[in-house]
């Protein structure tokens, strides 16, 4: 019974978690992929605290988590977008100095 009390508590706590800071997971959480997110930023943590290379150790969540965005592509359009953008507007140091 107290095993059981424990998590409900525990996962009271996770769903109770605080709202995300920045701007852009905030829009992410606002849509049907919340829990996805939270799962790779959980696994992305968890890695980091360990000196692991979270790309490599979470890379299964980020898959989920990115398919699930194209699933729901009407909501998440403006975050595709932005991810292309990068993609596109990113160039090496030395070109930006030329």
């Amino acid at each position: 019974m107290a095993e059981q009390q424990a998590k409900k508590e525990e996962q009271k706590k996770e769903e109770e978690e605080e709202e995300p800071q920045c701007p852009i997971c905030a829009f992410i959480e606002g849509g049907a992929c919340k829990q996805t997110h939270r799962d790779w930023v959980k696994c992305r943590d968890e890695a980091q605290e360990k000196g692991q290379d979270y790309v490599e150790a979470c890379q299964d969540k980020f898959k989920v988590f990115l398919q699930c965005t194209f699933d729901n592509a009407d909501y998440y359009e403006p975050f595709h977008a932005m991810l292309q953008g990068l993609e596109e507007g990113v160039e090496a140091p030395d070109a930006q100095r030329s």
